[in-house]
């Protein structure tokens, strides 16, 4: 069963283990540029935000560190831009361009993160240290193999930021 395992799959049996979690969000935009799209948002009764990166294969999770400023934001909390990044963004996005080349850009994170896998497809010794890891068991369970680190311990308005992020585009579908 786990040796083909799909995303859907993992999402599925993640959510069946987190019932007792206040909110489960699949596949959500919820950090901050250039974050990139969160697999499952788990806010937990207490506040705490828990971004889960599902990844089954080997290929999918070594390629995910490809996004070098996400796990930057993950490790440190900031990112910086390469000087040929900024000046291209310096001719077409003004807003991002409020700091210099290389200076830290601080966004918002999630309090832990997670990589969730099939069993064994990947192991501790393979993690960054902020990471946790769940694996998909046999049965559909899921078991924590590594407890992930906690980044901060800062509260997300999360139902504010959510509802902010519906209702522009709720507004962008009205004015297409």
């Amino acid at each position: 069963m786990c040796a083909d395992l799909t995303a859907k799959d993992v999402l599925d049996y993640l959510k069946d283990s987190y019932k007792d979690a206040h909110y489960f969000v699949p596949n959500v935009y919820f950090f901050g540029h250039p974050y990139c799209e969160t697999d499952a948002l788990i806010v937990r009764t207490n506040g705490i935000l828990v971004d889960v990166e599902i990844k089954v294969s080997k290929a999918d999770y070594f390629a995910d560190f490809k996004k070098t400023q996400k796990h930057k934001i993950l490790e440190f909390g900031y990112y910086t831009l390469p000087h040929d990044t900024y000046q291209k963004l310096k001719e077409t996005d003004k807003r991002r361009t409020k700091v210099k080349a290389g200076e830290p850009i601080y966004t918002d994170r999630p309090n832990r993160f997670y990589f969730c896998v099939p069993e064994n497809l990947i192991k501790k010794k393979d993690l960054p240290k902020y990471a946790g890891l769940l694996y998909v068991m046999k049965d559909g369970s899921i078991k924590k193999i590594k407890e992930a680190k906690l980044l901060h311990s800062e509260r997300v308005e999360f139902d504010k930021i959510l509802c902010r992020k519906f209702y522009f585009r709720l507004l962008n579908c009205q004015n297409n």
